[in-house]
């Protein structure tokens, strides 16, 4: 998963003067943890990915939130 869809959402929301907002947490013990990222755009959940790594997880999700939203 490429973090350049992070990239992408963050330019098109800008372009089309919408909020978005990534909001991150994480479980698991600390060796081992296991990323939740969700994505708000005008504060509805548009995307959420998990990964072993924050950037992969944001990544997902906002790869989620540009296929929801006809983007990409």
């Amino acid at each position: 998963m490429t973090p350049e869809y992070v990239n992408i959402l963050r330019n098109t929301c800008q372009e089309k003067i919408i909020e978005s907002k990534f909001h991150e947490e994480h479980s698991g013990p600390e060796h081992d943890k296991i990323w939740t990222v969700i994505v708000f755009i005008n504060n509805i959940e548009v995307g959420r990915g998990t990964g072993k790594t924050r950037q992969s997880a944001k990544a997902e999700a906002a790869k989620l939130a540009l296929e929801a939203n006809g983007w990409i």
